[in-house]
């Protein structure tokens, strides 16, 4: 969740006013209706809520985990090389574009992070 609540407030901080985020965590209809999520997440809920209102247009969709390759990417290598911001606005990693190109051609069977 805590994913979530940084990158709606990043989107905002950059003045994006329209977005369209995919969540692989089957929780995200708890996280919009704030039941079922333990108390001390409301908190992180409602920093998400607040972002989401300041957008002109959002769409969030749940999409199956494995369909989300180039977000488990960008995370995976963010962690690996300790990134505490995103380092995506500095043009990203040299492997991004290709990857991007392969997804949007339908090859998924090729990812490499």
């Amino acid at each position: 969740m805590l994913a979530l609540v940084w990158s709606t407030e990043a989107l905002f901080d950059l003045k994006i006013k329209k977005v369209s985020i995919e969540i692989s965590s089957s929780r995200l209809p708890a996280i919009m209706s704030m039941t079922s999520i333990p108390w001390n997440l409301h908190h992180l809920s409602r920093r998400v809520l607040r972002a989401l209102e300041c957008f002109e247009e959002v769409h969030l969709a749940l999409v199956h985990q494995g369909s989300n390759t180039i977000a488990d990417c960008i995370a995976g290598s963010s962690l690996q090389q300790r990134h505490h911001q995103s380092y995506l606005a500095r043009s990203g990693p040299c492997w991004l574009n290709s990857q991007i190109h392969r997804d949007t051609m339908g090859d998924l069977g090729s990812v490499s992070c």
